[in-house]
């Protein structure tokens, strides 16, 4: 069969220049929607749940002990929990593309309802983490607000109406954070500390799963020497 005139015209040259421009194409394609979506960031919702000037302490429990760590009455202290707000901030952080890769899990903090009705804050240490911090609220900044079934719930701005379940306390498990993003939980106590006498009567039934990584705070935490 006679080649067209046109596919005689080809040289190797012209080949390779065609090559060479469709592969630049490809490379600036993808790579502009790789940079698009690398600088597009997505930030995880449980970190909504804490400002700084609404926090009075922070408490750190092990298997061993249990110890107030930051004081907002402190002024030394005004520092350090800036800077262990800005690891949980910057730990609920990522990007569009590394998303793209993990399954793009659920962006927004996911409220699970009466799962854990029998935890006491006497007895978190034994049964969720030996490894803690717990962010104590001056007043309550968030409530909680159960959808009909009662089995999940969604955040909203703390009311003063005195049936709403108002966030007393944020209990976030250190023990087994890793240097990666992953699923993360932590636990609210909703029952107000100043109207119980017994301590192990503070109750949580109510927890938050989101995603994170959580490493540097815990390093941070840890570099404060606090499991001595």
């Amino acid at each position: 069969m006679k080649k067209p005139d046109w596919v005689k015209n080809i040289t190797v040259k012209m080949v390779v220049v065609w090559a060479v421009c469709f592969v630049a194409f490809l490379v600036v394609a993808f790579g502009s929607v790789a940079l698009g979506l690398g600088v597009s960031k997505v930030t995880y919702g449980a970190n909504q749940l804490i400002n700084k000037d609404n926090i009075f302490y922070v408490e750190y429990r092990n298997e061993n002990h249990t110890k107030q760590l930051l004081n907002i009455d402190e002024t030394m202290h005004a520092q350090p929990i800036g800077q262990m707000l800005d690891h949980l901030r910057d730990g609920g952080k990522t990007n569009k593309l590394a998303n793209l890769f993990r399954g793009n899990p659920t962006r927004y903090t996911v409220g699970n309802n009466n799962v854990t009705d029998s935890l006491y804050m006497s007895s978190f240490t034994h049964k969720y983490s030996q490894n803690s911090i717990i962010i104590w609220l001056v007043a309550p900044q968030h409530s909680i607000e159960a959808n009909a079934a009662k089995t999940s719930f969604s955040l909203k701005a703390s009311t003063q109406d005195s049936n709403a379940t108002q966030i007393y306390a944020i209990c976030i498990p250190l023990d087994n954070i890793e240097n990666r993003f992953q699923e993360q939980t932590w636990f609210l106590l909703t029952r107000n500390p100043n109207t119980i006498s017994i301590y192990g009567a503070l109750t949580m039934a109510n927890v938050v799963t989101t995603h994170g990584n959580y490493y540097q705070l815990g390093k941070f935490v840890n570099d404060l020497y606090v499991r001595l």
